[in-house]
């Protein structure tokens, strides 16, 4: 992204931060730790049972910066901020409170190791990509583990995944 536009979308989104409730700023930062969520993520990471979940999820919806993602008939509507408002909203919540960003990361990962996928490959890259956050020797060697495994199972191809960068990753029938 070229500078002008990043300036201007840091603009924007520092104008939203600033004039939105407290509670919108906070599920705005929220959908932003994940590479993508959906409304048991989003829950467990919010940690609050207020009924407003999902009023806050449709309002998110409402920005141009946050889409729906193709699901199949029995996935649960699943939902991606793009990837440059993502990353700025990450910067400028560690900025201002990192303790708070790093919570939402071990909720999402108590969310992965306690909540099974279909898919136990993705479920692994779930837990690394938040365990790396939260516990950067623990998600190492979880790394470590999982590439062993791979390669004992010669399961090249999610080998290549491992090396990934996360912020390509969506949805659990795309990785």
């Amino acid at each position: 992204m070229s500078n002008d536009a990043t300036a201007t979308t840091a603009t924007y989104l520092d104008r939203i931060l600033d004039e939105v409730h407290p509670m919108m700023a906070e599920a705005l930062y929220l959908a932003a730790v994940p590479v993508w969520f959906n409304a048991d993520l989003f829950a467990a990471m919010r940690q609050t049972e207020d009924g407003r979940n999902e009023g806050l999820i449709e309002r998110l919806l409402r920005y141009s910066f946050v889409h729906t993602l193709p699901t199949t008939d029995d996935e649960p509507e699943t939902y991606a901020i793009r990837p440059d408002e993502r990353i700025f909203l990450q910067r400028r919540w560690i900025a201002r409170d990192r303790t708070a960003y790093l919570t939402a990361h071990q909720r999402a990962l108590s969310h992965w190791q306690t909540t099974p996928d279909p898919n136990p490959q993705q479920q692994r890259r779930l837990i690394l990509y938040h365990l790396l956050f939260v516990d950067q020797t623990a998600g190492i060697n979880y790394l470590i583990d999982s590439f062993r495994q791979y390669h004992k199972e010669r399961q090249i191809t999610e080998i290549e995944r491992l090396q990934t960068p996360a912020s390509t990753w969506s949805s659990s029938s795309r990785i």
